[in-house]
């Protein structure tokens, strides 16, 4: 219904880092910053500053952050341990903390692998990556959900495959089962499920 047209007129380089198009409300908006192949050290290779300004300047109730399954192959490779992990993790999340320290935060925890890029992934694999973020959920104040739990457990996959849930090729959900995982999150923080309450401060 309607045109924005953005221009440059200073005659050098510009940058463009977000438009925001809101109604009055009332409602819920909802930003996606999608990293498309994101590992942790992607995120901590980021300008804190401007992470900071960003997420200040939206004003956030809430933060969710979902990532972990491309370290799954990490893991497998030896290139981060679980203890090293949990502690990247923590940082992730203690940047967002700082950042929007009145927002509440929350960790999905990674559905169960069978496959991370040309990896194979194990139970133990899986396993290993949310411990470490629940450990770093819990160290930053941050609520975390055991999507792995949800679905089942380590070894779900194969089932979640069999009833046309997940993909064939072993990695993230397609959407209807990410649809099936959503519907399974509850409406509020509660201790059961594998929530941890955020921190009250």
């Amino acid at each position: 219904q309607h045109t924005v047209r953005v221009s440059a007129d200073g005659g050098g380089i510009a940058r463009a880092y977000g438009v925001v198009l809101e109604g009055a409300g009332p409602g819920v908006v909802w930003d996606s910053i999608s990293m498309v192949g994101a590992f942790t050290p992607r995120m901590l290779a980021a300008d804190e500053a401007h992470f900071a300004g960003q997420l200040a300047h939206r004003d956030p109730a809430l933060v969710v952050l979902s990532f972990g399954g491309n370290a799954l192959r990490r893991l497998i490779g030896g290139a981060v341990d679980e203890p090293r992990f949990a502690g990247e993790t923590a940082e992730v999340l203690a940047r967002v903390r700082r950042a929007v320290p009145r927002a509440a935060c929350l960790l999905l925890g990674i559905t169960d692998h069978a496959q991370s890029g040309t990896a194979t992934v194990e139970r133990h694999h899986v396993e290993a990556i949310v411990r470490a973020q629940r450990a770093a959920a819990a160290r930053t104040g941050c609520a975390f959900w055991d999507s792995l739990g949800a679905m089942g457990g380590a070894g779900s996959f194969e089932e979640w495959q069999r009833l046309g849930l997940a993909s064939t090729g072993g990695q993230p959900l397609p959407p209807r089962g990410r649809g099936v995982l959503a519907r399974r999150l509850p409406p509020a923080p509660a201790h059961a499920g594998g929530v941890s309450p955020p921190a009250r401060r």
